[in-house]
């Protein structure tokens, strides 16, 4: 399905504007582009959570529904960026549905700016050293999409790593303690009892188990990675 409004002057559609990004702006034939879209460190999709790039959702009535950067650092907003599709997300109180499109003048300077360190920009060296322990918490940081901002209740994750053993590798042991410690340093630590909390409330639940903005998260596993 393709976009059948009309698209403002200063706006691209964002799935063009990345097609752009990878194949028309220069030529980067030896970057695998499968896993570059898959990183959360992904250029485009950093500068849509910081608020650097501004996106919107472009209803079918015409109407321009700015999208909340915190919406980006999630699995659900970025898995539709490359779609040309209506998407569907919560913004605020309500569900709307429209086209991802960015600021055209924003993302022109965005692919100026990084052309010159793209050629330092790759993935690390696969002889680089991750300890096991790291190993899985950036497993489980991942696949519960924890971000900077987001306040979740370390007791219900401890709980969830004790439940769910068998995603640890098998040379390794589990145990209430260490689950809790995975927790905590999974966490930011201005959340921590005396530390910088936000004044504002977070749209996300505690509970970092349950679904958010149409992801549903793994609640019980017993597979050895």
């Amino acid at each position: 399905m393709h976009v059948s409004v009309l698209i403002p002057k200063d706006r691209l559609r964002l799935d063009a504007a990345l097609d752009w990004f990878h194949t028309g702006h220069r030529d980067h034939s030896g970057v695998d582009w499968i896993a570059v879209r898959a990183r959360r460190d992904h250029p485009v999709r950093a500068a849509l959570a910081d608020g650097t790039l501004e996106s919107w959702l472009l209803t079918e009535e015409g109407h321009q529904v700015k999208v909340p950067p915190a919406l980006w650092a999630g699995r659900f907003l970025w898995s539709e960026a490359y779609s040309s599709a209506l998407v569907s997300a919560r913004v605020g109180d309500q569900h709307i549905s429209g086209y991802l499109i960015v600021d055209a003048n924003a993302f022109t300077t965005l692919i100026e700016a990084g052309d010159a360190a793209a050629t330092t920009w790759s993935a690390p060296s696969s002889s680089a050293y991750v300890p096991p322990y790291l190993t899985y918490m950036l497993t489980v940081a991942k696949q519960f999409d924890l971000t900077e901002d987001y306040n979740f209740s370390r007791e219900l994750l401890a709980a969830w790593i004790m439940d769910n053993f068998g995603d640890f590798p098998a040379e390794l042991t589990m145990s209430k303690n260490k689950a809790q410690m995975m927790a905590t340093f999974l966490s930011n630590p201005r959340f921590e009892p005396g530390g910088n909390r936000p004044a504002v409330p977070q749209g996300r639940d505690p509970d970092p188990r349950k679904p958010f903005n149409g992801v549903s998260y793994t609640t019980k596993s017993r597979r050895r990675l």
